[in-house]
């Protein structure tokens, strides 16, 4: 798919947006700088929620791209939920340094994303209904083990309840600050990796077979972007929980918007994440008497987003 013609103005729209909104979400709608205590709160959670909406959206842009399949999100696929009962398992283990819980998570959202691509191919081919199907499925498997183990230990139930929707107002110590700098470093280098391949990726949203005819190995590719995803969505639930739908909406808006060449897509794809997100941080913390989890206001978005997705893709398939 190509560059829109003009492309590069709406990025500079998209550019102007982040930076005018990011002033606006440090100093909450205030236009005043804050005493010097409450501003590093500020900062540590408009970093935490940037880097976020970042990598949640490069890895949704890369899953659609490798699955062909514009509903393919971390959170549908499974990999959220899979990350999110390693983290549940963590703290219901009592493991108390929060920085171990990456790794069980990575493990379950890497064993997620495979099951559900392996049980997703039909002689040879990926179905895309299965696809997501599965995912669906896969998440009430997960989300329903995470709800048992609540029931069996119920004083983490408060805090597990906003890591299952998703909370970016983490709070640290100034030993732990280095070390949640690394995490979110570390998240934000691995989901940006794809960018390595991004002529690879522009080959295979014409199709595995073109892509192969090519010279390009697709299953390689894949395994990269599932690695990718798995590790940099693992990274993030551990540090916010589970966050739905930034995968699945920004990806679909940016390349309806500039196009599909993979070069410009991610990286503005992950700038549109994260001013989704800081936006949809805003929206929690004052429609209700107390804050609400991100995924409850991106959920309410992203119902009949999910809807007009289906609808321009029946459309499609009936002019085809």
């Amino acid at each position: 798919m190509n560059m829109r013609k003009n492309w590069y103005i709406y990025v500079g729209v998209l550019l102007i947006l982040l930076f005018a909104f990011s002033y606006l979400y440090v100093t909450n709608f205030t236009f005043k700088t804050p005493p010097q205590e409450i501003l590093r709160i500020r900062i540590l959670r408009f970093v935490v929620t940037f880097v976020a909406g970042y990598v949640l959206a490069m890895s949704g842009t890369s899953l659609q791209t490798i699955l062909q399949n514009p509903l393919a999100d971390p959170y549908i696929v499974g990999v959220s939920s899979g990350a999110l009962l390693g983290v549940a398992l963590s703290k219901i283990a009592g493991i108390s340094f929060q920085y171990a819980f990456s790794i069980p998570a990575f493990l379950f959202s890497v064993i997620a994303i495979f099951f559900i691509y392996y049980l997703a191919r039909v002689r040879g081919s990926l179905v895309k209904e299965l696809l997501i199907l599965g995912g669906l499925f896969l998440n009430f498997f997960f989300n329903g083990i995470v709800f048992y183990l609540l029931v069996l230990k119920r004083e983490v139930l408060e805090e597990i309840l906003y890591i299952l929707w998703g909370f970016t107002g983490v709070i640290v110590t100034e030993g732990e600050l280095p070390l949640l700098g690394i995490a979110l470093f570390l998240a934000m280098l691995i989901a940006s990796l794809p960018l390595l391949k991004m002529k690879e990726l522009d080959a295979i949203t014409l199709g595995d077979h073109e892509a192969l005819s090519l010279g390009i190995d697709v299953n390689k590719i894949r395994n990269m972007v599932f690695f990718t995803t798995s590790a940099s969505t693992a990274l993030i639930v551990s540090i916010t929980g589970a966050i739905g739908f930034i995968g699945l909406m920004v990806p679909n808006i940016i390349k309806k918007i500039i196009g599909g060449k993979h070069a410009v897509l991610l990286p503005v794809s992950g700038l549109g994440g994260a001013l989704m997100l800081l936006v949809a941080d805003s929206v929690s913390r004052v429609v209700a008497p107390v804050e609400l989890p991100l995924s409850i206001i991106l959920g309410i978005f992203a119902v009949p987003f999910f809807f007009w997705i289906v609808w321009r893709q029946r459309n499609e398939g009936n002019r085809g």
